[in-house]
């Protein structure tokens, strides 16, 4: 409810900025602004500014969404592994961690800009590690990972479970043309 009520919130702040009708918002603009209000609308990789009714518009493709850790390596979808950065840093960071492709003063202001922002409470713990990670075959990486992957591992194997039984109890079905149970889980 709580999440419900900031979209809504963060979708009429957006029509009012883009001056359209809240049905006319786009879930990736929600996303945009969410991840933009997070950043103090800087780019989180060069520090630029992002000007916010063009992220928001997202029709010149000047900025993007990207995954902090790619999303190929542990399908983590959500805002904990996202920045809203200028698509030219993302072209550059590839299929990498932003600590992997950043060297030198730009790094150092990076590793500077991440750090306030989870000192003062902006970003989580976990989105700070993401970020953090100076490559994806350490040991810490690995294990950052292969938390992400258990942790939702179990989330479906508690929402497989809940719909077994769901299914079980809703819906009728015909015991005679079966053998045994017709619901069960892989």
């Amino acid at each position: 409810n709580k999440n419900q009520k900031q979209r809504e919130s963060v979708k009429k702040q957006i029509a009012d900025i883009l001056n359209i009708s809240e049905s006319d918002v786009r879930p990736v603009a929600v996303e945009r602004f969410m991840l933009g209000e997070q950043q103090g609308w800087k780019c989180l990789y060069s520090g630029k500014p992002i000007d916010q009714v063009e992220a928001l518009r997202a029709a010149d493709k000047q900025y993007e969404i990207d995954h902090i850790v790619p999303f190929s390596l542990i399908l983590d979808d959500s805002r904990q592994n996202k920045a809203l950065v200028l698509s030219s840093e993302n072209q550059l960071k590839k299929q990498q961690t932003p600590l992997m492709y950043m060297a030198g003063k730009k790094q150092e202001e990076f590793i500077s800009r991440v750090t306030d922002l989870y000192k003062k409470g902006i970003i989580s713990k976990k989105k700070y590690d993401y970020l953090m990670l100076a490559d994806l075959y350490s040991a810490q990486a690995v294990e950052l990972l292969d938390e992400w992957k258990s942790r939702n591992l179990n989330d479906t194997r508690y929402v497989t479970k809940f719909l077994v039984g769901y299914l079980r109890k809703n819906l009728l079905f015909d015991r005679s043309a079966s053998d045994g149970d017709p619901v069960f889980a892989v």
